[in-house]
């Protein structure tokens, strides 16, 4: 059974209101999110408020830890692909996570990782 690292852009338009990325990750079976894009949404919000949403639409994934092989892993693609295609360390630490528990990504950026080797999108 197929199971699914929800990007965090995703989130963000979830939180918008934008019906077409809710029903896209509402229909995903066993999603998962990366902590890495609890670290990233937890830094745009803005009051308490926002943050009590955030908090209870990510309640209702499982958070992926990251280990110290999903650490090696983002360090290594980071060496490959930094000077190339200018990745940035928290979409390596997300591709590294999906590559580790072999995950698809979903994501609305394929741009940022699809020259990523066996990374499945």
């Amino acid at each position: 059974m197929k199971q699914y690292l929800i990007d965090t852009n995703l989130i963000v338009d979830v939180l918008r209101g934008y019906q077409e990325s809710a029903k896209l990750v509402n229909s995903l079976p066993n999603a998962n999110i990366s902590i890495v894009s609890w670290y990233e949404l937890i830094e745009g919000v803005d009051n308490l408020k926002q943050q009590k949403a955030l908090e209870d639409l990510l309640s209702s994934y499982d958070m992926v830890d990251l280990s110290e092989s999903i650490a090696k892993s983002a360090l290594n693609l980071m060496l490959k692909y930094n000077l190339s295609h200018s990745l940035h360390h928290a979409d390596a630490l997300i591709a590294a996570t999906c590559l580790e528990h072999g995950y698809f990504l979903c994501t609305r950026n394929i741009k940022h990782f699809q020259y990523i080797e066996g990374l499945k999108l």
